[in-house]
């Protein structure tokens, strides 16, 4: 082999071994390749698989936790609604107490443990070691002191029948001696007896006088007129009817001052005093007789109250049946309208039948000055000249209420008990003014009250955040606040009271009449009914007594030119031409303004009051 062929062979050798080599390299680098990929392959896979795990745990978790979510979410759920329900039921349970004590409880703002039912009175009020009362006809200024425990019974003024108890003739020999015994003394026994009421027929003759000599002449044919005079008869309060002034002023003083409805005053009429008078007649008798002789001076009293400066106001329900247009179960309302302590006194009512705004607007006018009233929006949206006096005693009944629907002894120690405790102190020491004039009892409020109406206010806004919201605590707090700028008004003037319950206690005497007569039957009657009231309310609050009032009235004014201001004015309950007889000398003084219910004892000191706000 020579040298080339060696060469060739070699570098054929090479070549394959090369090719060998690169083969191997190339199959190595495939396998290695292929080794690689499936490598990456399985890595994928693997990132796949445990994405895979990873998703499905995370799926089990999250329904896991969603699941427990879910329950715990149902368990708050019921949690809270069981809790709702609590609340929603204790709320319900709290105003069914407390409208159950409103409706059926004492309408009274004095919380008594004891209520006398309205079926066993005359046993509630019984006490058999009750003392009888001693009978006095001497006048209270100059009678001595009574002994404790014995009440009196005033006689002064009523006429004595006297009986006298004697011993005949031949009972009166001494037993001793025979002889004839005579009078040493007489003890006297005073007794009080009742004598039924009764009619009386009214037999009017009228006289004719003629001239004999005139009528002579005249039947003769002279030319001469007969000459008749008949005498004068007073007109009454109702043209040709049977009806007197006595009677009329008998209806309206029954119906609406002792509350009694006309078909009862009829009953009572053919019952006792055998006479039938028709319901319809005593009807046509009062609204004629209001409707033509007291709307005149209604309308003259209103322009007396208007002169006033202090002004009361309130509003009641009541309902009349044949509204035009209305659904005869709508309800209608009375107005009231009052002066204050130091003006004189006036009382009118005005019926409507709406509770709007443009009532009292109407009513009061132009007038400006200072109107108590309830927290009725209504009064807040006057005139600017009408600044509005809040009514402390609303915002006592609302804790009050409170306090008789869970009970006397539940209640104490609790937030609404001492609220009232609180609001007791601050009419106590505003009792301490009523004989005060008005600027020394703006003085004295303002140095002594105010301190506690501002320690009252401090009180409820340091603890309203306790209390639940929407429950009646929380009511009674949220009124108590929004009603402070009225409240604090009574700080203004003297003259000014810390409450509205005068108007209350003259819209009861309405309330408690139109329990018994339930409804008017037509907006005349309505009316009518208030221009009565008027009459009636504001005679008692001057002193007089209503039933001789009215009759004199009803005598008097249908013969007098009422057109006229000057002959009008003369009926005014304070004119000095009003007779004695309509004049009630027991009427008290406080007879307007009572001092207010309150729990606290008469004997309670200032300072100590003062001392119990310190905390405050």
């Amino acid at each position: 082999m020579d040298k080339a062929e060696i060469i060739d062979f070699l570098t054929s050798y090479n070549a394959k071994k090369t090719a060998c080599a690169i083969e191997a390299a190339v199959a190595e680098a495939i396998a290695e390749a292929e080794h690689n990929k499936e490598f990456e392959i399985r890595q994928a896979v693997d990132r796949e698989i445990e994405k895979a795990v990873a998703a499905a745990v995370e799926r089990k978790v999250a329904e896991e936790v969603q699941r427990r979510v879910a329950e715990e979410i149902d368990r708050e759920v019921e949690r809270a609604v069981k809790a709702a329900v609590a609340e929603a039921t204790e709320r319900l349970i709290e105003s069914f107490r407390i409208a159950n004590a409103r409706y059926w409880g004492a309408s009274s703002e004095k919380i008594h443990p004891r209520q006398i039912s309205l079926f066993n009175d005359f046993e509630a009020s019984s006490d058999p070691e009750a003392q009888e009362p001693v009978i006095s006809d001497k006048p209270a200024s100059v009678r001595g002191k009574k002994k404790k425990g014995k009440r009196e019974i005033d006689l002064a003024g009523l006429p004595v029948v006297v009986i006298d108890h004697t011993i005949n003739d031949d009972e009166r020999r001494c037993p001793e001696c025979g002889s004839e015994m005579s009078d040493m003394k007489v003890d006297v026994t005073r007794k009080l007896r009742y004598v039924p009421a009764h009619m009386e027929v009214e037999e009017h003759r009228r006289h004719v006088y003629i001239c004999k000599s005139c009528s002579g002449k005249n039947a003769r044919g002279e030319e001469v007129a007969s000459q008749i005079i008949r005498a004068e008869m007073p007109n009454g309060p109702v043209a040709k009817s049977v009806a007197t002034p006595s009677l009329i002023a008998h209806l309206m003083y029954s119906k609406y001052a002792n509350g009694m409805p006309l078909y009862r005053i009829e009953q009572d009429f053919g019952r006792t005093m055998g006479v039938d008078v028709p319901r319809a007649n005593m009807c046509n008798w009062v609204i004629g007789s209001s409707e033509r002789w007291l709307l005149p001076l209604w309308t003259l009293l209103k322009e007396e109250l208007l002169k006033a400066t202090c002004l009361h106001a309130d509003e009641t329900k009541v309902q009349v049946l044949k509204e035009p247009g209305r659904s005869p179960t709508a309800k209608s309302y009375v107005w009231l309208y009052a002066t204050g302590r130091y003006e004189k006194p006036v009382i009118l009512y005005e019926y409507h039948p709406s509770r709007s705004a443009e009532i009292p607007k109407a009513f009061l006018g132009k007038w400006n000055g200072f109107l108590h009233a309830d927290g009725y929006e209504v009064y807040h949206g006057l005139d600017e000249g009408i600044s509005v006096i809040g009514c402390l005693c609303h915002v006592r009944r609302k804790f009050t209420d409170i306090i008789k629907g869970v009970g006397i002894e539940a209640a104490k120690g609790t937030v609404s008990d001492e609220a009232v405790r609180l609001l007791d102190s601050i009419f106590h020491i505003d009792g301490l003014t009523k004989e005060m004039s008005p600027d020394k009892r703006k003085e004295y409020r303002d140095e002594k009250l105010r301190p506690l109406v501002d320690g009252f206010y401090e009180w409820v806004e340091a603890t309203i955040g306790t209390v639940l919201p929407k429950t009646a605590l929380h009511g009674a707090m949220g009124y108590a606040l929004n009603q402070r700028k009225y409240i604090e008004n009574v700080f203004l003037d003297g003259r000014l009271e810390t409450s509205n319950n005068f108007a209350e206690r003259v819209n009861k005497a309405f309330a408690v009449c139109r329990k018994n007569f339930l409804f008017s039957d037509t907006p005349e009657g309505a009316d009518a009914s208030a221009v009565v009231f008027s009459i009636i309310q504001t005679a008692l609050a001057n002193k007089l007594l209503p039933y001789e009032y009215l009759s004199w009235l009803l005598t008097e004014m249908p013969n007098a030119d009422i057109k006229d201001s000057k002959v009008l004015s003369r009926f005014l309950p304070w004119s000095t031409e009003v007779p004695t007889a309509c004049m009630n000398p027991r009427a008290r003084s406080e007879y307007l303004f009572p001092e207010e219910p309150i729990l606290l004892p008469k004997e309670a000191d200032i300072e100590v009051l003062e001392m119990a706000w310190g905390e405050y």
